[in-house]
């Protein structure tokens, strides 16, 4: 019984890593994107990665105590949604960089 909980733990533990992982890829690339067009200025780079850093200590927080709950999981679902509409908010506001 201690062995199947284990397991699962460690399960649910490598689902959210690899959730996270390509979410925070596609994101990372999306704010890249964004700077080079100037379709997101240095101010709204600097939000958005500190909402990011945000969501990395959540992570650790949740891994801390070797189990992510489902609502710890919940929660940092929600704060990467949440930083996927700011990214695309702040690449279609009127604020640009001009080059």
């Amino acid at each position: 019984m201690k062995k199947i909980a284990i397991i699962i733990v460690g399960l649910m533990i490598l689902s959210l890593n690899s959730y996270s992982k390509g979410h925070h890829g596609n994101q990372a690339q999306r704010v890249k994107q964004g700077i080079k067009s100037g379709q997101i200025t240095p101010e709204e780079a600097k939000e958005l990665k500190a909402q990011h850093q945000e969501i990395q200590n959540m992570k650790k927080e949740a891994k801390s105590d070797g189990k992510v709950t489902p609502e710890e999981k919940k929660k940092i679902k929600e704060a990467r949604k949440e930083l996927s509409k700011d990214i695309h908010e702040q690449k279609h506001d009127l604020e640009t960089v001009n080059k």
